[in-house]
């Protein structure tokens, strides 16, 4: 036992490690190993992949070789490339280290199959012909971090039998030692034989905040662009007597975080694994992480915790020339509390206790249990006991439910680890209490804890999918009865659509060991047939309202959305319908569910391939790709599904970096290549000459989508980066002289001028990174128009569109060479990928509406096209937490009243990866699933109403300025709260840029508004003054407005606005310019009362638009709580709720996040 293990007092004494789980510590690395656990019918701990072959695993009852069970595995696919079965479990595994893997294999014909290890499958262990059972043993070294074992199958077999499944340090695999699993109602205790690594080993100094004033000593905090807070909180510790508590309000988006860092780099040795953990307390759902490495490419999140102190870890290793490690800790998403505690970084693989650093040995115990535990018919949990040196062997008593059974061990003096098992049997009851002592050998109490266990049961929920199948199956009968009628049941046929499909999936979830996944999804599917039946009594009674579909037809753009031909219920075709398109990215199961997506109300989806599709090798070209896709659009036409296409350039092919010097030097993203290298530019240029005719004006093609997430931002190392800035400065200004004089800068020559952006004044002025800027924003968007160009060569009529994430309003993206305006100019399509995501508690709203409805009022704003979000992030990747589906409603509703007319959701994938970008999806959430199918219905029933929003021309307009955003570094937020308090005043907000300020658009507005707007050109600033002599009203918002141009100079004629506004938070703001809005010619239009107070309501969004007789009025509840609110003019009108049907009352109540389209249906008499 290590002796720095002395000096422990408090420490996490049980904590569940898995369902079943070894520890880490023992000698088999492996989890049931000899698959004596199942879930559902499958073994638990392993996943099975089936890898294209026809490979069926299954537990072999009563042919164990060790206890009763075996897996076997049988094959009938003819072994090709690529072709495979496996089953496999992931592993924690130290660098550098010998390990030996060992199995039992028994089978008359194995066919091809192995045993191996490696992320690349590099260690390979044949399986020979072995009638009787055989142990296959491999050696090898591992790289390090987690590692897949497995066993594979790739050719015929009839059978093979597999047990005993051990891996273990060293180079000979020792004996496989069985433990049987406790019978029903048995608890079995014991103490395991381990070698405890030194858990007092911990490379942070004050890892438990312990010195310190206002910030922790060792540390630092930054809010940066959030209004995050630090706390050193006394009131709550997981050891010593206080922790970190993070608070952050501010909504999530690109580059917006608060950090909080360790002064000092961490000294660590190269190619090396380290472990970092730390205690989590969390309030809500939030992103929150401490890691850091180069690129921050370790991050350990936060995870929900339920109010209580939580453990988590993450492994990872050093560079091969790393020897430093700096530390963060960052808050990207609101929340009202984050609380971290107990931060340790150590060597090696495994996270072990942690050691307060002024621990005094005392003996202790606590649970630790994870708030849910999926399990099948056993439970197993490891419990680590301390018992100080001087006290003797003691005896741990572990005692399960009240009254149930209770067990002992032993606990020599120190660190114990000690296994707790305990076979459930029929009718037991969750939670289940535990309870553990620490005694004496002459029964002196040394130390006691207690906890619940709330155990998720499989067969339990295996009962519930039976009785969900018998139930849809009854459902699916009315509704074919309702059809026979000649009634539409489009919103029920969403509903048993997903009982159907996710009734499959929640049935693998089972069978791979997803408890809890399966649980989750289970309760939502039995809402939604209840809601299912309740809709077929709708239908049947004739109250609920028929829905137009798109039918394949040509696609134009007219009046800000997609214009396309639409079938009713009654047979009625109807051309040029406003169609919103709402569907599904991006991989392989949009691909599968094509003919199923009409039923869910889906009628568009994004997929994409590339240029290393086409030329997969220097001088090949391969088209079978273009017939594959050919083939797609003919099953969605068809469907009456329509595809984007993503061309993607960034899948350039690798062997284009190696043929060419000048193919690579590019810090973007996805794009790595340079855009102006030549050699790059024919092959993208030849694989639009190859592709484009042979898809061009297929009927299943909505768009062309021609970039995803381009990021131009550093290309210094490409060559012709010095030579294409070289040619526009002198464009620009002629000779150096002018350019110095812009610059403020001297230099000795063009190739002198920095050519790459920074906002540090070491590096160059800021009007040098100006100009860098525009011109990467040119450059890059003439990029686009050259590929647009081509492709219309082909298709004139195609509409295209690139994917620029939604970054227009932040000043730390400004070198990514997304000017959003100049990229409309190549497009007929506002094309993007944006985000709006739920909020966590403790907030003012419900979710992250600010950044999306920006973005998407200035993206109609610069076009007037209809927008198209190919990638819609609607939940956070790998969020684990419950989404209401209100939210998924509520982005899709809100993003068409601001323009959105196509929607692709990321993304229509399932996964049993926690660490893919898959995890969380929509596609795991059942009722997320049926909120975006009666969205995407309602836009379709509604399109004519949503589109009259759509494009109602606003009264007001707030100036968008790179420049200022460039220049001050309190324009975001100045922007932000000038755009929030107008949005609460009832306002439809539109943006003028700099260009439209020069060519003289402003007349269109009764007012402007210059948020934080201190720089802009002297066209755009001339505009102003023509606008303001015309009688137009200018307000600003904060302090400098209008002062100075583009290059930092001052303005030699300042504007003096109408009206000058202090910044302030925006409730504040929006009442500074109520009597504002009130004056300006026409009044105000219609706004919402709180129904309580009668005073202006905050938080509800009120747009409304004159339509045929009608006052359309859209409201949407943003604030986590329900708002009542009242229109402020309806006189002797009526309201009709077009959603739902029927009147709605003059007090109308909202749920948070819930949408409303109302309209006032006005008496004869005029108004």
């Amino acid at each position: 036992m290590p002796s720095s293990l002395s000096l422990l007092s408090t420490l996490l004494a049980l904590t569940c490690l898995s369902a079943l789980g070894q520890s880490p510590f023992q000698r088999n690395i492996v989890q049931n190993p000899s698959f004596e656990e199942s879930v559902g019918g499958a073994p638990a701990e392993w996943q099975v992949e089936s890898g294209q072959a026809d490979a069926q695993w299954t537990l072999a009852q009563g042919e164990g070789r060790s206890g009763d069970n075996a897996l076997r595995v049988t094959n009938s696919t003819e072994r090709s490339p690529h072709v495979f079965g496996r089953v496999f479990q992931e592993v924690s595994l130290d660098a550098g280290v010998t390990y030996t893997l060992s199995a039992y294999f028994r089978s008359d014909e194995p066919g091809e199959a192995w045993l191996g290890a490696g992320t690349d499958w590099g260690h390979r262990f044949h399986v020979p012909v072995c009638p009787q059972w055989t142990r296959v043993t491999g050696t090898f070294v591992a790289e390090g971090g987690r590692t897949p074992i497995m066993f594979i199958s790739e050719s015929p077999t009839s059978g093979i039998l597999i047990d005993d499944v051990q891996l273990e340090r060293g180079p000979e695999a020792t004996p496989f030692v069985y433990l049987r699993p406790p019978g029903e109602g048995e608890l079995r205790v014991d103490t395991l034989d381990l070698d405890i690594p030194d858990a007092g080993a911990n490379l942070l100094p004050n890892s438990s905040f312990e010195m310190g004033e206002g910030v922790p000593d060792g540390w630092s905090f930054n809010p940066r662009n959030t209004d995050a807070t630090l706390l050193l909180d006394h009131t709550r510790a997981r050891t010593g007597v206080r922790s970190v508590r993070v608070t952050n309000s501010t909504p999530f988006g690109a580059h917006v975080y608060g950090m909080m860092a360790s002064t000092q780099s961490i000294d660590v040795e190269p190619d090396t694994t380290y472990t970092l953990s730390a205690s989590f307390l969390t309030a809500d759902d939030t992103l929150f992480w401490i890691g850091g490495g180069p690129d921050w490419n370790v991050r350990l999140i936060a995870p929900p915790t339920e109010g209580r102190w939580a453990r988590a870890s993450t492994t990872f290793r050093t560079g091969k020339d790393q020897r430093q490690f700096d530390l963060v800790s960052v808050t990207e998403s609101p929340t009202r509390g984050v609380w971290i505690d107990d931060v340790k970084l150590e060597p090696g693989s495994v996270a072990t206790p942690y050691v307060p650093e002024d621990s005094l040995g005392d003996c202790n115990l606590e649970i630790d249990a994870p708030p849910e535990i999926a399990a099948d018919t056993t439970i197993t949990l490891h419990m680590w006991a301390w018992n100080a040196p001087g006290t003797g062997a003691a005896r741990v008593t572990v005692t399960i439910g009240d009254g149930g059974p209770t067990a002992e061990t032993t606990a020599p003096e120190g660190l114990s680890l000690i296994r707790i098992q305990y076979g459930l049997h029929d009718g037991f009851t969750s939670p289940l209490a535990i309870r553990a002592s620490l005694a004496t050998a002459d029964g002196r109490e040394l130390a006691t804890t207690e906890d619940t266990l709330s155990i998720v049961a499989a067969r339990e929920q295996a009962e519930r999918l039976d009785a969900l199948s018998d139930t849809t199956a009854a459902l699916r009968a009315r509704l074919t009865e309702c059809t026979a009628r000649g009634l539409d049941g489009a919103y029920p046929l969403g509903k048993i659509t997903i009982l159907e499909q996710f009734g499959a999936f929640v049935a693998e979830d089972l069978a791979h060991g997803e408890i809890i996944r399966a649980r989750d999804q289970i309760d939502q599917m039995e809402e939604l047939a209840a809601r299912a039946a309740d809709e077929l009594d709708r239908l049947a009674e004739g109250s609920l309202p028929p829905v137009p579909r798109y039918r394949t037809s040509d696609i134009t753009v007219r009046d800000g959305a997609f214009r396309a031909e639409v079938e009713w219920p009654d047979g009625r075709v109807e051309e040029g319908y406003p169609v919103i398109f709402t569907g599904y990215g991006h991989f392989g199961a949009v691909k599968r569910d094509i003919e199923v997506f009409p039923d869910y109300g889906v009628n568009i989806i994004q997929i994409e391939f590339g240029p290393s599709s086409v030329f997969p090798e220097q001088g090949v070209e391969d088209l079978s790709v273009v017939d594959e896709h050919i083939a797609l659009l003919d099953r969605a036409a068809a469907a009456n599904v329509t595809v984007n296409l993503l061309l993607s350039p960034h899948y350039l092919p690798d062997w284009v970096y190696k043929a060419y010097e000048n193919a690579g030097g590019v810090d973007g993203g996805f794009i790595r290549f340079s855009v102006d290298s030549p050699d790059v530019r024919a092959i993208h240029e030849r694989f639009l000459r190859l592709v484009i005719p042979r898809l061009a004006g297929h009927p299943g093609l909505h768009s062309f989508c021609l970039s995803n997430e381009p990021v131009y931002r550093n290309a210094t190392a490409d060559p012709e980066n010095r030579r294409k800035y070289t040619e526009w400065l002198q464009a620009r200004y002629g000779d150096l002289g002018a350019v110095e004089a812009a610059h403020g800068a001297a230099y000795d020559s063009f190739s002198a001028v920095p050519d790459y952006y920074s906002q540090d004044p070491g590096d160059m002025t800021p009007q040098a990174a100006y100009d860098y800027m525009r011109f990467n924003d040119e450059r890059f968007a003439d990029w686009h128009r050259w590929m647009a160009d081509i492709i219309h060569e082909y298709a004139p009529d195609a509409l295209l569109h690139a994917k620029p994430m939604a970054t227009a309003f932040s000043r730390t993206t400004l070198d990514h060479g997304t000017d959003h305006e100049l990229f409309n100019g190549f497009s007929q399509v506002a094309g993007n990928d944006s985000w709006k995501y739920i909020a966590g508690m403790g907030v003012e709203y419900a979710n992250g509406w600010q950044g999306q409805n920006m973005y998407f009022d200035l993206l109609h704003s610069v076009g007037g096209m209809p927008i198209f979000n190919s990638e819609n992030h609607l939940i956070p990747d790998r969020f684990a937490r419950p989404t209401p589906p209100n939210h998924v409603r509520n982005v899709l509703w809100q993003a068409a009243i601001h323009g959105e007319g196509a929607s692709t959701t990321w993304v229509w994938e399932r996964t049993f990866d926690a660490r893919s970008d898959f995890a969380g999806s929509i596609m795991h959430r059942p009722a997320c699933v049926d909120a975006h199918n009666r969205t995407g219905l309602d836009l379709l029933r509604l399109g004519r109403e949503v589109n009259a929003l759509q494009t109602a021309v606003g009264r007001v307009a707030i100036i968008y300025s790179r420049a200022s955003l460039h220049y001050n570094p309190e324009c975001e937020r100045v922007l932000l709260r000038a755009y929030e308090a107008l949005n609460f005043a009832g306002e439809k907000i539109e943006f003028i840029t700099d260009r439209q300020l020069a060519s003289g658009k402003a007349p269109t507005y009764a007012a402007i508004v210059a948020a934080g707007t201190t720089h802009l050109p002297a066209s755009a600033l001339e505009g102003l003054r023509d606008y303001q002599a015309g009688g137009g009203r200018i307000i600003t918002v904060g302090p400098d407005a209008l002062g100075r141009d583009d290059y930092g100079r001052s303005v030699a004629e300042p504007i003096e606005p109408d009206f000058a506004v202090d910044e302030a938070v925006p409730v504040e703001l929006r009442d500074a310019l109520t009597p504002i809005l009130a004056a300006l010619p026409g009044g105000r239009p219609v706004h919402v009362l709180d129904a309580d107070t009668d005073q202006e309501a905050w938080g509800v969004e009120c747009l409304s638009v004159e339509f045929e007789g009608r006052t359309l009025v859209n409201l949407t509840n943003y604030l986590t709580e329900p708002a009542r609110v009242r229109l402020s003019e309806v006189g002797d009108g009526s309201l009709t709720d077009l959603i739902n049907g029927g009147s709605a009352g003059d007090v109308i109540e909202l749920e948070p996040l819930e949408v409303a389209l109302l309209a006032i249906e006005w008496a004869a008499v005029t108004r």
